[in-house]
């Protein structure tokens, strides 16, 4: 118990020792600033500035130290004669992640609020995670601005966004939501979205992806840099840069992932035996989904489902469209589900109707083979019963000549 009153007073030591030097501090800034403003340089300084006490007992004063932070904001905020600032709450005190101060003349988006500034969980489980962070610091003038210092990801950090991700070539366009769900929170440069691309993506896939985007063409066109740039974050104009260059990322990621192999590995989708119509219509829009980034609500890709659905199924479903539904193209797709359903249960008993008779004929046939088997081998021992000889009922010939039987009219 006496180990932690010595460790506690010495924290306390250390920071009354701190707070005194800033104190200090602030005393000679204050001095220089009225000097030059209001009072020649020999008068004396005679404002005092006045902080709250911080009492250490049992408890971390953490308010105490907020309302002492307040207050050294305020005092740096005044130091512009132009442009003097009331006192900030202690709870609206700047932080890293708090974007309320804009950057002066900055004409990009504004970053909006993501969830791991506002949630607890999240904000403990990705804390430290931001490349380009905003960080409130005095200006030339004195005013309080916003800029942008850039904390590369850690490898480890690389390693936690790809943890069971699959790759590009699998899913594409779960790897694209990915990058740009990073793009949103994390913010990152240049040089770590290189990273990114580089962790996601093949070297094959990344040159494709990059080539997509640089032969873009127009007014509002962005390119992707080869090498650094070296853009000034806190330059309103390289930072729209960054914004326009990840949006066109995402752009061609999501584009190249609609290639024409996997147009062609679409129509190699055919419905395996003893698969449900169903089932296969699942699989089929899953592919889209997944592959080709489908939206059912628009015609054409239902229009894709409808083809390959009727073209692929089984002989039996695809001749009853052709011949049956003539306008099967304009069906929708629960209707050409259900359709297709009820042709392959009658289909199956029709199948099963005729495997019984089959069988049943298999059945007698076995039974005559057998039996031939056994007389051909003189091992038959069942009894076999010869019909007795009858007597004939054929007539010798009638002589044509003398009318006479037993002789014809040639033998006459």
């Amino acid at each position: 118990m006496g180990d932690m009153e010595d460790k506690i007073g010495k924290i306390e030591d250390k920071m009354q020792a701190q707070l005194e030097d800033l104190k200090c501090f602030l005393q000679d800034q204050w001095a220089n600033t009225h000097s030059t403003r209001n009072r020649p340089v020999s008068e004396p300084l005679n404002e005092e500035i006045s902080f709250p006490e911080i009492e250490m007992e049992n408890t971390f004063p953490i308010a105490q130290l907020t309302d002492c932070f307040s207050r050294v904001v305020q005092i740096l905020s005044e130091f512009n004669p132009q442009n003097p600032s009331p006192a900030i709450p202690a709870s609206h005190v700047p932080s890293p992640t708090e974007n309320q101060i804009p950057m002066q003349g900055r004409s990009c988006p504004p970053r909006e609020t993501c969830p791991c500034q506002t949630d607890p969980q999240v904000q403990n489980s990705t804390r430290g995670l931001f490349p380009l962070r905003e960080v409130p610091e005095i200006g030339r003038n004195g005013d309080v601005v916003t800029l942008r210092h850039r904390i590369p990801f850690t490898p480890q950090e690389i390693n936690e966004f790809t943890r069971n991700i699959p790759t590009y070539e699998q899913d594409p366009f779960l790897v694209t939501k990915k990058m740009g769900d990073i793009f949103f929170q994390y913010n990152p440069s240049y040089k770590d979205v290189e990273s990114l691309l580089q962790a996601f993506l093949s070297e094959r896939e990344k040159n494709k992806i990059i080539a997509h985007v640089n032969k873009t063409r127009g007014r509002n066109a962005a390119h992707w840099p080869s090498q650094d740039p070296e853009w000034d974050y806190n330059n309103p104009e390289d930072y729209l840069q960054l914004y326009r260059c990840r949006e066109a990322i995402l752009t061609a990621m999501k584009e190249c992932a609609d290639s024409t192999d996997k147009w062609m590995e679409l129509e190699k989708i055919k419905q395996k035996e003893n698969e449900t119509p169903s089932r296969f219509m699942d699989r089929i829009i899953e592919f889209g989904d997944r592959y080709l980034d489908w939206d059912l609500t628009k015609e054409n890709s239902l229009r894709q489902v409808r083809r390959i659905f009727v073209n692929n199924s089984c002989k039996v479903i695809k001749n009853y469209f052709k011949t049956q539904c003539p306008r099967w193209s304009d069906m929708d797709l629960e209707e050409l589900r259900k359709t297709a359903i009820y042709v392959f249960k009658g289909n199956e008993e029709k199948e099963k109707e005729n495997n019984d008779d089959m069988e049943e004929m298999k059945k007698k046939m076995r039974c005559v083979i057998d039996r031939i088997t056994k007389l051909e081998s003189g091992h038959d021992n069942e009894p076999t019963t010869i019909a007795p000889l009858q007597k004939s009922n054929y007539q010798s010939s009638t002589c044509h000549f003398c009318e006479k039987k037993g002789h014809k009219m040639m033998e006459c």
